[in-house]
């Protein structure tokens, strides 16, 4: 079996990370041995390990070298995102919780070999929207920390202290229309039963991360719901749990002898990790009755609230995300609805005990799910990649590909589209083979000499009067910036100066202006060396980055072209 790679976002509790962590550890589990290329938003908490045994798992698999990918299956969880064509085998793993996905998301999953999606829910949605490729492949979770138990050994029980409660555990989003109906459900929480002093609910949320301003911003939104609903006073009976807890913890938290439910009225889940987990407790679920998270919540513990479809408000289809589009549709819970669901499960279930019993999810466990994941990997067929000379091609194109050129780069985590992973000094391609080549932000991250050595195997590749094009950051106007604002320019306009000379997270070790740079061109070989102005000149990402915030726009990129000249000869 060829090594796998899972790619993906790796460390941080969100949605797509967790999902991330449960294939990695589900390969694992099935003895896969997989490797990771892992990334992070750097927005939400970092994900904590229930105890030394996970902690040491996951840092050993993050921290494997990578092996070759042009022989490697390579799994990508994200949405959205361009599945690396220069893998041996390329799987993207996603999902959705609306009807429809969009048509740059169709695209990348039509350039992988196989699109992996949780459920037939999104297997509807990917098809409907032109995916070619979509196969369902049944996910699992942690059933060996999600399971009943009878202590509590955090201490965690000891800070809820009504007869009865229910809980939600997800992110409180910061658009109006909250996605996952924590709003929705304090609201219809406070309306139902107020005045009642032995029901509490209990939100294990956040709006980002875990800091004081998270929790400030969290807490301003829940008491802005209850004065509008004219009962401020009722946060005495709502527990926000606004800690990062471990998965243990928290499983621990759905054991409370005195939460009863899990309450959800989500616009839709791409899986719903968290229901099943509660469940998985013995918790009961309330929760919309639509997309995912239905295929595999057993109707014992599960009760669905009615719902009608309704199309994404703009706030989510005129993001840039590439996610969401126009004209999609996902459910909404009616106020009513979810008050009547809540109150007659509180009625039947006011006196009694949890039982302590759950269902059974052994087919869907770590162990279970890496095998099916292994046995699909086995019985397909690899893709034999063959890698023909382009005319142009983009070096180091990371995450902002230009069109019309064949993508190369070394870093398989920051490419969002590659054609090809390899190293730049290394080209696989015949001596004056290719037209054109962009190099794209890439000298200033080099001295002098690395500088040379690139650009010296860049003009080997390049046919007699082909092109080369260099863009770096144009210290020249970094310089006149400074001077346009008499040496005293604002906060904005000093932290792109700054960005522009020293770089951001990956740091700049070199200067570069027009005249060095057309020196240093003439001395590589080339000639007809020119600046690219006027109107052929286009911003590129470096440029629309660099503007934001600065009062006096400039172009900060500098795009200089030169040929190689015919006949030139280098020792």
């Amino acid at each position: 079996m060829l090594p796998v790679v899972v790619r993906g976002s790796f460390r941080d509790v969100s949605g797509y990370s967790s999902f991330t962590r449960l294939v990695v550890r589900a390969l694992h589990e099935a003895g896969c041995d997989p490797f990771v290329a892992s990334f992070g938003s750097g927005a939400f908490s970092q994900y904590i390990p229930s105890d030394e045994y996970e902690r040491r798992l996951l840092d050993e698999l993050a921290e494997k070298p990578l092996p070759d990918l042009s022989l490697a299956v390579v799994i990508s969880v994200s949405p959205a995102s361009y599945f690396n064509r220069c893998y041996g085998r390329s799987i993207g793993y996603s999902m959705i919780e609306a009807t429809r996905i969009s048509p740059e998301w169709t695209e990348c999953c039509n350039l992988s070999d196989q699109t992996w999606v949780p459920g037939p829910f999104c297997k509807k949605s990917f098809e409907e929207s032109g995916v070619l490729n979509a196969i369902v492949m049944a996910p699992g979770f942690d059933t060996e920390t999600y399971r009943p138990k009878t202590s509590d050994r955090y201490g965690i029980w000891d800070a809820l202290k009504l007869p009865f409660y229910f809980i939600m555990n997800g992110h409180l989003f910061e658009s109006i229309e909250d996605r996952k109906g924590i709003k929705q459900l304090v609201r219809c929480f406070v309306r139902e039963f107020h005045g009642d002093p032995d029901v509490g609910l209990a939100l294990k949320t956040q709006v980002l991360d875990h800091s004081f301003v998270d929790k400030i911003q969290l807490l301003n939104a829940i008491t802005g719901i209850l004065a509008v609903e004219g009962h401020p006073e009722d946060i005495g009976r709502i527990e926000i749990i606004h800690r990062n807890q471990t998965s243990d913890e928290l499983a621990t938290l759905y054991n409370h002898p005195a939460i009863k439910a899990f309450v959800s009225p989500t616009a839709g889940e791409g899986y719903g990790l968290n229901m099943l987990e509660a469940a998985s407790c013995g918790l009961h679920v309330i929760a919309t009755g639509w997309s995912e998270h239905v295929t595999y919540l057993p109707r014992s513990h599960f009760i669905p609230l009615p719902c009608e479809l309704a199309e994404l408000p703009e706030e989510f289809t005129d993001k840039k995300t590439k996610v969401y589009v126009k004209g999609s549709k996902w459910a909404k819970v009616g106020d009513e609805d979810l008050m009547e669901a809540m109150r007659r499960f509180y009625d039947e279930n006011r006196s009694k005990p949890k039982d302590g019993t759950a269902p059974d999810f052994s087919a869907m466990s770590l162990v279970a799910f890496g095998e099916r994941m292994k046995f699909e990997i086995e019985r397909s067929e690899i893709t034999q990649r063959v890698i023909t000379v382009p005319e142009n091609i983009q070096v180091a194109s990371g995450i902002y590909p230009e069109e019309g050129y064949f993508h190369v780069d070394l870093d398989p985590v920051n490419s969002a589209q590659v054609d090809l992973l390899w190293d730049a000094n290394e080209l696989p391609f015949p001596e004056g083979s290719v037209q054109r080549i962009l190099a794209s932000h890439i000298i200033e991250h080099l001295r002098d000499d690395e500088a040379a050595k690139l650009v010296y195997n860049l003009w080997r590749i390049l046919a007699d009067g082909g092109e080369l094009e260099i863009r770096v950051p144009d210290a020249d106007v970094a310089f006149d910036m400074w001077d346009e604002w008499m040496g005293d320019p604002p906060p904005p306009v000093i932290d792109r100066i700054r960005k522009m000379i020293h770089g951001s997270k990956d740091p700049h070790v070199n200067l570069w202006g027009y005249t060095k740079l057309e020196r240093f061109l003439k001395r590589m070989g080339f000639s007809d060396i020119r600046r690219v102005v006027g109107e052929i000149m286009k911003k590129d990402a470096y440029d629309e980055i660099s503007e934001a915030g600065i009062g006096k726009g400039k172009t900060v990129s500098l795009k200089v072209v030169g040929t190689k000249r015919r006949g030139m000869i280098r020792a």
